[in-house]
This record gives structure tokens, C-alpha cells and sequence, in this order.
């Protein structure tokens, strides 16, 4: 598996980004999902990574809206820098 893509949710919250996910154009059997429920988000994605599968961890935030191509240029990336082990990405709209 090349992603594991891990959504930590606050318990009284839906993962509104599973919808611009549901969109991305990137074969779906090489990205897992994790939602991870709790009070702690940092707690959350840690449970999230002991679950993990992929060879690249995404941490996303349950109201955050995804590009379709995210994992597409995530992977482009990684495969042109090896020598990389962590990208973040910050935008505001």
C-alpha cells in the first residue's frame, strides 16, 4: 500500500473531507483511509499510525477539503526527491 491517509475526529464531528476524497484520481487500492475517533487529535493520529499500512503517512483534518490530485503529486514528488522524508502543506483559502 503506498498511503495511509489518517483523519483524527473529535467525537461530536463528521470527517466532512471524506467527500473531496471519495474525488481524488488515485487507485483506491493503494491508499487506505483511517478515521480515528477520540477526544485527543494527537493521541488520534497516533493510534491512526500504529494502524497504518502505507509506505507514506498523510495527516489530514476532518474539515479539510482534498485536491483530486493530492496523492498523484505527493507521489510524483517523493519519486523525483528520495531523499525527502517529510512535505507539509499549509494553505489558507
Amino acid at each position: 500500500m503506498k498511503f495511509s491517509l489518517m483523519i483524527p475526529v473529535a467525537p461530536y464531528r463528521n470527517a466532512e473531507i471524506l467527500e473531496s476524497i471519495k474525488k481524488m484520481s488515485f487507485p483506491k487500492k493503494d491508499y487506505e483511509i483511517i478515521i480515528e475517533k477520540g477526544t485527543n487529535a494527537s493521541r488520534n493520529r497516533n493510534v491512526g499510525f500504529e494502524r497504518s499500512k502505507g509506505d507514506i503517512l498523510v495527516f489530514l483534518d476532518d474539515d479539510a477539503v482534498v485536491h483530486k490530485d493530492l496523492l498523484k503529486n505527493a507521489e510524483d514528488f517523493f519519486d523525483k526527491h528520495p531523499e525527502w522524508d517529510y512535505v507539509q502543506e499549509y494553505q489558507l483559502h
